[in-house]
């Protein structure tokens, strides 16, 4: 398969964990993005945008950066860590995130979008692919069975 593949390469972890030790194969490459000591805070927030990291920040300070959540939010957010590792959390007590949600520079936060918030133009263009290829996958189906 292509494609990403999230691998470790803290020699202890390693050690301690021989099952987690990916064997390259021939023409494999292995891409190190370049540091970043910036947060990435991307969706469905009134300011989306990229923040300077701050170990000192939770995951609600850096939403409230963002200017909040908009009005199409469903107030889950998808935290994309440096490695590629994804976490989904929803919020917790009074609409908080509990601080234990680590962010790391070069981390993505992103907010989800609720799709029963989707109205007129954007639900006829977010269901119209949909069922344009439900109709082509019948049709398709329709002319085998024909045949």
């Amino acid at each position: 398969p292509s494609g990403r593949v999230i691998t470790e390469f803290d020699p202890h972890v390693l050690k301690n964990e021989p099952i987690k030790d990916t064997l390259l194969e021939n023409q494999d490459q292995i891409y190190i993005p370049a540091f970043t000591d910036y947060v990435f805070i991307l969706g469905e927030l009134k300011n989306p945008g990229v923040h300077k990291y701050d170990n000192t920040l939770s995951v609600d300070d850096y939403i409230n950066q963002a200017g909040g959540f908009s009005n199409f939010s469903d107030k889950t957010i998808l935290i994309i860590d440096p490695n590629g590792m994804a976490r989904e959390v929803k919020p917790a007590i009074f609409g908080k995130y509990f601080s234990e949600h680590e962010i790391y520079p070069g981390s993505v936060i992103l907010a989800t979008r609720e799709v029963g918030k989707v109205r007129g133009l954007n639900y006829a263009t977010t269901v119209a692919p949909i069922i344009s290829s439900l109709a082509i996958s019948l049709a398709s189906l329709n002319s085998i069975v024909d045949n």
